[in-house]
């Protein structure tokens, strides 16, 4: 009994330590090519969320502010000084998304993409089970901020296209090499870390499949000679 009342104590501090953290600290709020990447407007505003900034967030995405908009879809999606609440997070980031901000269009394309698009609540199961997905309209809002610059939107949209990611859902993206590469080469060009490995994958699987070809062929070829 002792024993399992240590485990649970250093377990409890464990998951207050992280809590904590996760409010304060970007390190976890963000994973790391969200940090590199992201707009420093919205990243110095996460590094400064207390509950009188959220109001004022609040109050400024309620008036329209496409930028306070987003940051809010941020904290409901993450969970951070509010209830963690996808449904919210949706409505903000749509709402800054049909705006033109580049960061909420990004975020509805991985929302999107990965099915976590809430309309109701009612979905929750669906998104549990990975069933929401729609890479088509995730397609979409990518494409939406990439060509605003947004150079995570670029990678995402060129990886989508490339065929290589394993979709969530049973509605798959056709393939599209060269809006793939396009895509992926604006990133490269950009400066995102990973975007030449993933256009070297794409050449890689390319060549591969050419050299099966060819070897089919000349087997075919054997064959009708006998």
């Amino acid at each position: 009994m002792k024993y399992t009342i240590l485990l649970l104590f250093f377990l409890a501090n464990i998951f207050c330590g992280d809590v904590i953290s996760a409010l304060f600290d970007e390190h976890h709020m963000m994973t790391r090519p969200e940090r590199e990447y992201i707009d420093k407007r919205y990243l110095n505003a996460l590094k400064s969320i207390t509950p009188e900034t959220i109001t004022k967030i609040e109050e400024q995405a309620k008036e329209g502010d496409s930028l306070n908009q987003c940051i809010l879809g941020i904290l409901f999606t993450k969970g951070i000084g509010v209830p963690k609440n996808l449904t919210k997070a949706t409505t903000w980031f749509e709402r800054a998304g049909y705006q033109g901000d580049s960061e909420a269009q990004h975020r509805l394309g991985v929302f999107c993409e990965d099915g976590l698009v809430s309309r109701s609540g009612l979905n929750g199961w669906m998104i549990a089970l990975g069933l929401w997905a729609d890479p088509t309209s995730g397609s979409y809002w990518y494409e939406k901020a990439a060509k605003q610059g947004h150079v995570r939107a670029q990678y995402n949209i060129g990886l989508l296209y490339s065929g290589l990611p394993k979709v969530k859902s049973f509605e798959f993206l056709p393939t599209d090499l060269n809006k793939a590469r396009f895509w992926l080469q604006q990133a490269r060009d950009n400066g995102y870390e990973g975007a030449q490995k993933t256009l070297n994958k794409i050449n890689e699987r390319e060549k591969d499949k050419n050299n099966s070809e060819q070897e089919r062929a000349k087997g075919e070829v054997r064959i009708s000679i006998k």
